[in-house]
């Protein structure tokens, strides 16, 4: 057991021999009190102002001030308590000290043992005042507790209100003097006051120690609140304490997830890409209907297991790269994969292609798992093959035909070259032929007619050289000629009768013979 605290008592009297004795004897009778003496009262005035004392002993009967009248300016400074010891007592003396605010009264009596009654009742005295202080501050500390708390405090008896908080003005709008007095449920959100009343009736058997309801602000305002309680003592009577946690924004914030979170849903399960949600472990959380139609596979089967597991094999269509180092690069990176195609086996075997985007999931900044989405391209795949192949086809035969076609137009166009050159070797044929009919009959000119013959000659030559390179595998080159000197030298080359007529020619421009002979057949 803690030893008692020591006790500073000032013992005032005019009685120098009085206090000697008091103070030997106190001191003895009760090791744990101190006493301090003083003959003057304005003394012990400065002293309780200067000096922490726990009682004050005072006599009445004293020059300049009397006890109650230092009792008076005792209070006006602090609460210690104050015992009036006096020799000359009556009941009158008595009352007046009393209401003064002194907390004994004793008379003094010439038994030494009176000493022992006198030790007992400052110690009761001060440990009352200590005790009042204590509680005093404890109530202080509870009072500031409980007006700056967060949460709404009220307490209600026999359905009233007794006690709010400065929260409760605060949230409702409704000051102590408005709401004190008035039944609690008046101020409860009409559509909840049954069930409120039902839970307040039956608290002592209900097992849920926390319950929402509504309650309707002074300004007409709503506030979702989550109330738990205690039974408590108030002022003698049974009452509750309940203390009141405003959580409309709570409420608000999880209405507005559940809608992200149902409008998410919607869009995961109708999505027309196979979506599955996995752990950083790869293991699979979540999937959707598209996946289930893709792989085979139910939800059932696959929570919990990863892809390899399942056997969903897979083959990259870009080098082969490995279905998890990917992932493992993508949280190192914190970034997006591109998209890749690779093949799925589904659970009855069957292979099907899929273009794959992998995506890292956050939540409040941390990394939480991985998505994917995967988009069945097997049919576009096969028609990109099958159109690759008959691209190729297709290439082939064109080729092949238009080889055809060129050898047939070098066919055509070297019989139409060979009609006309067949044409124009009449030309230097004719000219051979005329001028060895003049040999015969003019042999003087022999010389000259030689040599008409010898250029009909070359003349026929070009035009077989000719011949040959446009009926060779090199394109028909085409182009202009000049007229003019195609006709002096077919008439050069042909022997004309010194009757033939004289035309002037002058010099044009002409599309090459060949030219019109291919487009006229």
């Amino acid at each position: 057991m803690p030893p008692e605290p020591a006790i500073s008592v000032l013992h005032v009297d005019d009685d120098p021999n009085q206090l000697q004795v008091s103070k030997l004897i106190l001191e003895r009778t009760d090791p744990n009190l101190h006493v301090q003496t003083t003959q003057n009262p304005h003394e012990a005035l400065h002293t309780i102002t200067h000096t922490h004392i726990d009682c004050i002993v005072t006599d009445y009967k004293m020059p300049d001030l009397n006890g109650i009248q230092l009792a008076t300016k005792i209070r006006k400074h602090t609460d210690t308590p104050i015992i009036l010891y006096t020799g000359q007592g009556s009941e009158k003396l008595a009352e007046e000290a009393f209401a003064i605010g002194v907390d004994d009264y004793i008379r003094k009596e010439p038994d030494p043992s009176h000493y022992q009654i006198l030790a007992k009742r400052i110690r009761t005295a001060v440990d009352k005042h200590r005790a009042e202080s204590h509680l005093q501050k404890s109530e202080e500390n509870y009072r500031n507790v409980i007006d700056n708390a967060n949460q709404g405090i009220i307490v209600i008896q026999d359905g009233l209100l007794r006690f709010i908080n400065p929260k409760i003005a605060e949230m409702t709008g409704y000051t102590p003097e408005e709401a004190l007095g008035k039944p609690f449920i008046d101020y409860l959100h009409p559509d909840d006051r049954n069930e409120a009343l039902e839970k307040y009736r039956n608290r002592h058997t209900s097992e849920t120690a926390f319950y929402p309801f509504r309650i309707t602000a002074k300004n007409g305002d709503v506030h979702w609140i989550e109330v738990n309680g205690i039974d408590i003592d108030w002022d003698g009577s049974e009452a509750t304490l309940h203390f009141l946690t405003d959580i409309t924004e709570r409420k608000r914030a999880r209405a507005e997830i559940s809608q992200r979170e149902e409008r998410y849903r919607a869009l995961f399960e109708t999505s027309p890409f196979a979506i599955s949600i996995h752990d950083l472990n790869g293991e699979i959380s979540s999937i959707n209907t598209a996946f289930t139609e893709l792989s085979g596979f139910t939800e059932q089967e696959v929570i919990g297991k990863t892809l390899s597991s399942l056997a969903i094999e897979r083959k990259a269509e870009r080098d082969k790269i490995d279905f998890i180092a990917e992932m493992h690069r993508a949280l190192l990176s914190d970034s997006r994969l591109p998209s890749f195609e690779y093949s799925l086996k589904r659970k009855d075997g069957a292979e099907r292609w899929c273009e794959v985007y992998a995506s890292l999931l956050h939540m409040n900044g941390d990394r939480v798992g991985i998505q994917l989405l995967a988009h069945d391209i097997t049919d576009q795949k096969r028609m990109r093959e099958e159109l690759k192949e008959a691209n190729t086809a297709l290439e082939g035969l064109v080729e092949e035909k238009t080889q055809e076609l060129l050898d047939a137009e070098r066919l055509v166009t070297a019989g139409r070259i060979a009609a006309t050159v067949g044409h124009d070797l009449r030309g230097p044929l004719q000219t051979i032929k005329n001028a060895i009919y003049l040999m015969r009959q003019s042999p003087e000119n022999v010389d000259e007619m030689i040599d008409m013959v010898n250029k009909s000659v070359d003349r026929a030559s070009e035009m077989i050289d000719m011949f040959r390179s446009q009926t060779r595998y090199s394109p028909l080159m085409l182009g202009d000629v000049n007229l003019v000197e195609m006709v002096r030298k077919a008439v050069e080359e042909v022997a004309m009768p010194s009757q033939s007529m004289s035309i002037p020619l002058t010099s044009i421009q002409c599309t090459s013979p060949f030219l019109a002979v291919m487009r006229n057949g």
